[in-house]
């Protein structure tokens, strides 16, 4: 992952982890109602990866999330 990748994806992780705390859930909680395994959710939170269009919209009928960034 390339630097600004990183940083873009510090970001991202750290909105979906704040989303989830903010609604009260856990990862599993999260993982049961969006249809998203739990280990993404952990590598997305943890800045290891980042979630595609697909996974964003998944996220997003859960989370009120902004649209998706068009860097990632």
């Amino acid at each position: 992952m390339r630097r600004h990748e990183k940083h873009i994806s510090g970001r991202v992780g750290d909105l979906i982890r704040a989303k989830r705390l903010k609604a009260g859930l856990t990862r599993e909680q999260l993982s049961k109602v969006s249809g998203i395994p739990i280990y993404w959710l952990g590598r997305w939170e943890r800045h290891r990866s980042l979630p595609d269009a697909a996974e964003w919209n998944n996220l997003s009928t859960v989370l009120t999330l902004p649209a998706r960034p068009k860097t990632i």
